[in-house]
């Protein structure tokens, strides 16, 4: 901290005389205690790490007609067991794998600050204060089954497949249709080899149509190909969770990690290490004015930017968590972890916050009416309000692996809002009205409509059904074919809901009851203005996505309403 000496000159000017200007700053690193509790519930979840004691006849280990009080009965007997650890561990499906780094340790977050205050007359100071941290070296679990589609060679051949899809359809040939099989030699169909491995038991050779069933034209299997929403890491996925396709694969030599390297989990592989990064920065005005002439106040304003490569639930470390399949949205990738960095889930760009206290010149002792009556005064004078306000940007959102159709992410943020009884198209023609939605019409519509795909026609959607003019599409629109999360569309898109903005208030007076008691009357006023606030996703978690962009897309649920019943018995606008 540092007060300049200015009694004369230019220093006077620019600072006020001395006492009346400050400069701070500060630097702290503080290591972040994250107990043990994850650590302790991620070993318990590998293999071996419990024994279980149960018994009973169909354990095998119950004796019956003995009796408790039998002298060496063998149902009071823990059950022997080896002491000694043996590798490697026999894993199951249902089994989980959580490895850590061997260098895992705590992380820690370096805090700066500097700022100048200023004192404007005798009663107000003006402070302007930059605010940074970085979060660094973190703790983060994160997903190690990423589904390989590139050096296996199954991306090229998901291409052959859809395009024997698309030769098919347009065949003709109502035996074709619907299907991507290999239907030989001048047909514009290709072998699929791998495709086959999967989906045919007994080995059958790919050049022959013949090796090509009924799989071939399974809806379990056609969605994936849409030429509107390819979906590459969705199809090696299925293929590589399915207990037949699996074993049909290994009959026909195939490897038993030739889709992702923790096969016998199905893909519940887990790596704890230090990786998670934060970033946040903030400039600061605030201005403060203590109990003077019957008039306090404080008020400040914050412009701030935070980022991480961690979207995820302040209150775990867990990222990229999902059931195994990489067409999920919310799993990570190994191939650019770089990817993962996007806003964060606490990045409120713009905050405004304002109280004051205001004892209103009216009434014995202030400006006006002073020298009222008793009665006058009862009513009249003494009052005092106390106004709290607050306005800030909306709180963000994620959604993940989306393209932007028709317009730039500043014109979709510029959309989101309040809009009420909208009217919401279905793609097969079924029109509603939404009582509340955060976009208009016309997105939602064609949001819906390009969410809505298939796998029986060309275009991908059924007929009249294509969507047109600006919406948000899956990250494979225009038959993107994605062989890893990121490489279309965006990995991760953060938008920010509407705006929060909120007026309490309270008003009191203090009514002298003789010299020693007095009696004070007060009402505070929620939402003056009564303007309901939203948040996409709700109110009652600190992370929010949005993951399906079909039905309800768009319209604003149960919930997402500002309330406080528990706190404050705030019943919001």
């Amino acid at each position: 901290m540092w007060s300049p000496n200015s009694d004369s000159g230019l220093k006077k000017r620019l600072f006020g005389k001395n006492g009346t200007s400050v400069f701070r700053g500060s630097f702290s690193r503080a290591f972040i205690r994250e107990g043990t509790l994850i650590v302790e519930n991620s070993v318990g979840q590998n293999p071996g790490g419990a024994f279980s004691i149960a018994r009973g006849t169909a354990n095998g280990n119950l004796t019956i007609g003995t009796l408790f009080r039998t002298p060496g009965n063998p149902n009071l007997t823990a059950p022997a067991f080896n002491a000694t650890p043996v590798y490697p561990r026999a894993l199951t499906t249902a089994d989980s794998a959580l490895g850590f780094s061997p260098d895992f340790h705590s992380g820690y977050v370096d805090s700066w600050s500097f700022g100048y205050q200023r004192q404007l007359g005798k009663d107000t100071v003006i402070e302007l204060r930059y605010v940074g941290n970085r979060g660094k070296e973190m703790q983060l679990q994160y997903l190690l089954n990423e589904v390989n589609a590139i050096e296996n060679g199954f991306g090229a051949e998901y291409a052959l497949a859809q395009q024997n899809l698309i030769a098919n359809i347009t065949s003709g040939v109502a035996a074709r249709a619907g299907s991507f099989a290999y239907f030989g030699g001048g047909t514009g169909t290709s072998p699929l080899p791998i495709l086959v491995s999967y989906l045919q038991a007994g080995n059958p050779n790919p050049n022959l149509p013949a090796s090509y069933g009924a799989n071939f034209s399974s809806q379990t299997f056609l969605p994936f190909l849409s030429p509107a929403n390819p979906n590459v890491i969705g199809f090696a996925t299925q293929l590589a969770n399915n207990a037949t396709t699996r074993a049909n694969a290994t009959a026909a030599g195939r490897p038993a990690n030739f889709f992702h390297n923790c096969p016998t989990t199905l893909g519940f592989c887990f790596q704890f290490d230090n990786s998670e990064k934060s970033w946040f920065d903030a400039g600061v005005i605030e201005v403060r004015r203590r109990m003077s002439d019957g008039l306090r106040f404080q008020a400040s304003y914050q412009y701030a930017k935070a980022f991480t490569n961690a979207f995820a639930s302040a209150n775990t470390t867990f990222f990229g968590l999902g059931a195994g399949d990489q067409s999920n949205a919310g799993n990570n990738t190994l191939r650019n972890r770089a990817a993962d960095k996007s806003y964060a889930q606490v990045d409120i760009r713009h905050s405004f916050k304002f109280d004051a206290t205001w004892d209103m010149p009216i009434g014995k002792g202030r400006k006006f009416w002073s020298s009222s009556n008793r009665l006058a005064d009862t009513f009249l004078g003494g009052w005092s309000l106390t106004p709290t306000v607050r306005w800030q940007s909306g709180s963000p959102i994620l959604m993940e692996n989306v393209q932007l159709v028709g317009m730039t992410t500043r014109e979709l943020q510029d959309q989101i809002g309040v809009y009420y009884n909208t009217p919401i198209t279905q793609p097969n023609g079924a029109t509603s009205i939404a009582n509340v939605t955060y976009l208009p019409a016309d997105i939602i519509a064609n949001t819906i409509r390009a969410f809505t795909t298939t796998g029986s026609t060309t275009s991908g959607y059924l007929a009249g059904q294509a969507p047109s003019g600006r919406f948000i599409a899956p990250a494979g629109y225009g038959n993107c074919q994605q062989r890893s999360l990121g490489t279309c569309g965006f990995r991760k898109l953060v938008i920010y809901g509407p705006n929060f903005f909120k007026v309490d208030s309270s008003i009191g007076k203090r009514f002298n009851a003789g010299e020693r008691r007095n009696v004070e009357l007060r009402m505070t006023v929620f939402d003056v203005l009564n303007h309901t606030n939203w948040r996409l996703g709700g109110w009652t978690g600190n992370v929010n996505n949005i993951t399906v962009f079909t039905g309800t897309f768009g319209q604003m649920a149960n919930g997402w309403a500002y309330q406080d019943p528990n706190g404050s018995n705030d019943p919001g606008g």
